[in-house]
């Protein structure tokens, strides 16, 4: 299976998106999956993860100037713009011999999707606003609390809406992180996390820490600050430490073993995307800043059900009243705790449940193709074909006549993979 994700990320906009569908990317990968990111605007750091991670990266024009549509829900871009887009991610697609596309862009609604649905591939849409259109044949928003209710007459009625918390994309990492099991009351605050995001484009880290310190409740707690990839005031962050004589602070940049350092926490300030979540599943007792108002919905979910406390979104009127925040997170952590003891919502297997309908995806695809035919070879083909390859009556009619290994067979499909020039087919009947 051939996958096609498109998404954007920059300083203030989709750095949170790229993540979670770099999270989708690994588990499409880990099961076998082709899978390539196409961006029109991607953060240096978002293409490193690409480079570490062996996921090959189109790009589209980057000087191609689209504008929003007046008055338009989260800036949706003109029809004409995405039909564009849409064409341009339709050439890519065909040269890499793609057959399902995953877009995750509040710029690009049903008319984007048309254009790619009716050149005859599947579309997957990743959303988190229901507030727009769709023409796609798989929609999946993991907000907390969103139902299936919340897409009627925004997608066709024939497509697969997968809605809620069970289909959380969790990252590996987290996953092998032991889960808290101690009860609240055993618990001593003695590692607090401040998790803002991958850009924390309001610079609430800083402010977060200037507030602290005036709180003298946290000043023999360690303070365990982590900047996001996209982050560009570590500098700024530093003379604050040092100059307001902030204790107790340690302060990483994109930390590898980021997922152990906040399954150790005591309990956290974060953001309220993903990585709430992922402070939920490991039943750590947070206090949730909404950064954006695309925010709010799933923050008063988690409000509702008593798993986090949940500041106000204006983003002045949170920090003001942070202090309070702060002392009635101390105050109401055992029963947050006790709480999220017993929430199982968020599992190890929501990833695992999207794959599935991803792949049933694929044999849709597949239902009206010929009995026989030329089609691309696709990693689940290598054994097979490694064994035809080895077999005395083909190895001694082949140029080289050695035995290939797997190793030297991988390192082939790799290169021929990610060469444009270069598109190995296979034979099925």
């Amino acid at each position: 299976m051939r996958l096609l994700i498109r998404v954007d990320s920059s300083q203030t906009l989709g750095a949170g998106h790229f993540m979670r569908c770099l999270t989708l990317a690994q588990a499409l990968k880990n099961s076998g999956c082709w899978v390539a990111f196409v961006s029109r605007q991607i953060l240096y750091e978002n293409l490193d993860l690409l480079q570490a991670e062996g996921l090959p990266f189109y790009p589209l024009d980057p000087d191609l100037e689209f504008q929003p549509k007046q008055g338009a829900p989260e800036l949706i871009w003109p029809t004409e713009d995405q039909v564009r887009d849409a064409r341009l991610c339709h050439d890519i697609a065909l040269k890499r011999n793609a057959d399902i596309i995953v877009v995750d862009h509040y710029a690009l609604d049903s008319n984007w999707e048309l254009t790619l649905t009716n050149a005859g591939f599947k579309v997957m849409v990743v959303d988190d606003l229901a507030n727009r259109n769709h023409r796609c044949d798989l929609l999946l928003d993991y907000t907390a609390g969103r139902e299936r209710a919340d897409y009627n007459g925004l997608v066709p009625k024939n497509s697969e809406i997968l809605c809620g918390l069970k289909f959380f994309l969790l990252k590996k990492p987290i996953i092998k992180q032991e889960v808290r099991s101690k009860h609240g009351k055993e618990i001593e605050l003695k590692k607090l996390g401040i998790l803002m995001g991958a850009t924390d484009p309001h610079d609430l880290t800083y402010q977060i820490l200037s507030k602290l310190k005036s709180i003298p409740e946290s000043k023999s707690i360690e303070k365990i600050v982590i900047l996001g990839p996209g982050n560009k005031r570590r500098e700024a962050i530093e003379d604050l430490i040092i100059n307001s004589k902030i204790d107790n602070v340690t302060l990483l940049s994109n930390p590898a073993n980021y997922s152990e350092i906040i399954a150790n926490l005591d309990f956290a300030i974060s953001a309220c995307g993903t990585t709430a979540a992922e402070l939920i599943y490991l039943k750590i007792p947070s206090l949730l800043l909404p950064t954006a108002e695309n925010q709010v919905f799933g923050a008063e979910q988690y409000q509702r059900k008593n798993l986090a406390l949940v500041t106000t979104v204006t983003n002045k009127k949170m920090i003001r009243d942070l202090p309070f925040c702060f002392l009635k997170l101390l105050e109401e952590h055992g029963q947050l705790t006790e709480t999220l003891a017993t929430h199982n919502e968020i599992d190890s297997q929501g990833a695992t449940r999207v794959i599935g309908s991803i792949k049933k995806l694929k044999r849709q695809s597949h239902d009206s193709t010929p009995k026989y035919g030329l089609r691309p070879l696709e990693n689940s083909d290598l054994p097979k074909l490694l064994s035809w390859r080895n077999h005395p009556e083909i190895q001694d009619k082949m140029y080289h006549q050695s035995k290939i290994t797997m190793k030297e067979h991988l390192a082939w499909f790799s290169r021929n993979e990610n060469n444009a020039l270069s598109h190995p087919l296979i034979f099925h009947h």
